[in-house]
């Protein structure tokens, strides 16, 4: 079965040209082309919006020595190493099974990380509802049992 994990990452750019030129410098190689195929684009509406490639897989076997993981892994340090000629940042995280294994980074030019585009919710989910059986709601008593103390 395996350790599995939910991962994701945005890559920000500064502009559309410059996305272009990084995506053709990986599609050379058939597993970081792979790695970009399963990436979305985004290309917001509004000018203060820049291109991004969104990825995410849920419940994943996300290991180090896997090929595609390492496609993955490898736009990311290659941003490492030249976000500021490519002019783009990236921000990732990987949440494993258990509760303390998270996993957040990020690199490249400081100016385009993309802080805001991901990050880790914890929330509490109620799944006793769809347990109950018959009438779930409560009686609520309107008056007081009586008090011996206090009656007259």
């Amino acid at each position: 079965m395996g350790y599995r994990s939910d991962v994701g990452y945005v890559i920000r750019f500064k502009d559309i040209d410059t996305m272009k030129r990084f995506v053709a410098v990986h599609a050379i190689d058939e597993h970081t082309r792979e790695a970009l195929e399963d990436c979305k684009v985004c290309i917001g509406q509004s000018s203060p919006c820049p291109p991004e490639l969104h990825f995410d897989a849920n419940y994943v076997k996300w290991y180090p020595n896997f090929e595609d993981v390492k496609a993955h892994e490898s736009l990311l340090s290659f941003l490492d190493d030249n976000g500021s000629d490519y002019i783009a940042g990236y921000k990732f995280i990987r949440i494993g099974e258990e509760i303390d294994d998270i996993e957040e980074k990020y690199g490249g030019d400081d100016e385009y990380i993309p802080w805001d585009a991901l990050f880790v919710n914890r929330s509490i989910s109620w799944d006793v509802y769809s347990r109950m059986k018959g009438d779930s709601t409560i009686a609520i008593v309107s008056e007081a049992p009586d008090d011996p103390d206090t009656n007259s």
